[in-house]
């Protein structure tokens, strides 16, 4: 599916499609950074409206999305709190 697509989903659509986490990696950094979330139907359509969106200037040199179904979280303590000694 191509970005077009995405200019012509009604709002009702986009919010059926998975949710998306964006991290950029920049010219001059060593790790990738989250820098937003988006609505795409898969993988590819995420990686080109990330790409349209959060790097319209270059500034990346790397990304990666991943469902936000997939990102689990501890949270719980602090890690330091956590390690056993």
């Amino acid at each position: 599916m191509n970005t077009t697509a995405t200019a012509t989903a009604t709002p009702a659509a986009l919010k059926e499609w998975p949710l998306w986490e964006v991290f950029v990696r920049s010219k001059q950094g060593l790790e990738h950074k989250r820098c937003g979330s988006l609505h795409a139907a898969d993988a590819r359509q995420a990686l080109t409206m990330a790409r349209d969106v959060y790097t319209r200037r270059q500034e990346g040199v790397s990304i990666w999305v991943l469902p936000s179904a997939q990102i689990t979280d501890w949270g719980g303590p602090p890690l330091a709190a956590r390690v056993e000694r």
